[in-house]
């Protein structure tokens, strides 16, 4: 299994190979406890045993097709098995959601549902020596196929511009020297807000 970076990679954005080591319990909930992986704190299922995982970050999207083979979609119809659901919308995020009261800040997946992905054909390489050796390891490419990115809000368009129906008003913004510095990447010949 090859997991890299991309050239275009955000790093805030990156999977990671974890080592879990304990779970505490949730204070609010018998059928979740909770892990900390980089300060972050993820509830998981009371069935999560201690091992390697997989850390995907709040406001990254996981590759559709890793969602469809374990079968984490909502709508049942998205899932490799059409008789399970899961809790990602079809934009495949990761939110940060309060389970208990308690807020969930990203998503830990065992390390053999990547191989799954993969197609290693293992079942579950959780003490495995070789598996070790990842642990730490940031990427989003797995077998140079995009696995993981930011998730950007989609914009809407209104249907107006040069020839649609909507007028739209614009204001030049006057700037007095001195009275504000621009960003350094701003480019200052023509500023416009709508």
């Amino acid at each position: 299994m090859k997991l890299t970076r991309s050239k275009d990679c955000n790093p805030n954005y990156l999977a990671k190979i974890v080592q879990i080591d304990s779970f505490r319990p949730h204070p609010n909930a018998e059928r979740l406890k909770l892990a900390t992986v980089d300060g972050y704190i993820i509830s998981t299922s009371i069935d999560s045993a201690e091992g390697i995982y997989v850390y995907f970050p709040v406001e990254c999207v996981i590759n559709s097709d890793f969602l469809k083979v374990n079968n984490l979609y909502r709508k049942a119809d998205l899932n490799l098995d059409p008789t399970k659901q899961g809790f990602f919308e079809e934009s495949g995020r990761v939110k940060c959601i309060k389970l208990r009261g308690l807020a969930s800040e990203g998503l830990i997946m065992p390390i053999y549902e990547l191989c799954k992905f993969a197609g290693e054909g293992i079942a579950e390489p959780i003490d495995s020596v070789e598996m070790s050796k990842l642990v730490g390891t940031e990427f989003d490419t797995v077998n140079d196929k995009l696995f993981v990115w930011k998730y950007v809000i989609p914009t809407k368009t209104s249907g107006g511009g040069i020839n649609g129906s909507a007028k739209e008003k614009k204001k030049v913004l006057n700037i007095v020297d001195d009275q504000f510095h621009f960003h350094i990447d701003t480019i200052v010949s023509a500023i416009i807000v709508i």
